[in-house]
């Protein structure tokens, strides 16, 4: 990984967060959605279309950590350009402008409890997606494993748990394994439970107002659809919250 601050890359991206003058974040159980402006470079063909070519620069950003506050980029929503002039710079050939939009991030809690998306099991080992997006691993569950049937039935009402079934489960870890982020969870607690389970018909994938692509499965992103569920996350106040300027991420394309 490589920090963004180092001169060698800072023609390939000039990416830093700060927050506005009237910046605020609704902190919920563990999404935060931050107001914050941006500084972005992109080569000059970008400039035919701002917008598109900021969305670009911060998809290259999602599912990263941002290391002092401990939190992933998930998604962000409107975009607004601010003013109306961009810069060029003698040691780069790209254009650098600012630019304001909404962040949601996301920091698990240890012992907290989050709801995930069964995608495959094996003995001893269960995989599941939160929001469609983030691996979730369980390792032995705790429940019972039915090899002939190479299910998991759960140990209150025998029932299987099957794929696209949403459990609630207890953050113990969070970290990169595999070479991604994941959330490490146990299935062993007194609040665990099956959640939903999936419709007898195909449904669409989850969807969300925030742009951006996913990395790990194919969630379609629905301009008109929530963010988060209300029923899952507990909005406990308001503060403000400052984004450090520094993160770590490897070298981005200059594909627009």
């Amino acid at each position: 990984m490589a920090l963004l601050h180092n001169p060698l890359l800072a023609f390939l991206s000039d990416f830093y967060f700060c927050p506005g003058l009237n910046s605020s974040s609704v902190k919920m159980s563990f999404i935060t959605e931050q107001s914050a402006i941006l500084r972005l470079a992109v080569l000059p063909h970008g400039l035919s279309d701002m917008i598109k070519a900021s969305k670009a620069h911060l998809n290259q950003y999602l599912f990263n950590l941002l290391p002092t506050t401990q939190s992933l980029l998930l998604g962000y929503k409107d975009i607004e350009l601010i003013g109306e002039t961009a810069a060029l710079t003698y040691h780069s050939s790209h254009v650098h402008f600012t630019a304001r939009c909404t962040l949601l991030l996301f920091r698990p809690e240890p012992e907290s409890l989050i709801h995930a998306t069964i995608k495959h099991t094996w003995p001893r080992f269960i995989y599941l997606l939160f929001r469609g997006s983030l691996p979730v691993y369980v390792s032995d569950p705790g429940v019972r494993y039915i090899y002939k049937q190479g299910v998991y039935c759960d140990k209150d009402t025998g029932e299987q748990l099957t794929t696209d079934m949403v459990l609630q489960v207890r953050v113990k870890s969070f970290g990169v394994r595999k070479g991604s982020y994941a959330i490490t969870c146990s299935m062993d607690d007194p609040e665990y439970r099956i959640v939903s389970k999936p419709e007898p018909v195909a449904t669409e994938a989850e969807t969300s107002i925030y742009d951006g692509v996913d990395s790990v499965s194919t969630v379609c992103q629905d301009p008109g659809g929530p963010y988060y569920d209300v029923d899952e996350y507990e909005a406990i106040g308001d503060e403000k919250k400052e984004i450090d300027a520094d993160f770590y991420q490897d070298p981005i394309s200059d594909q627009v």
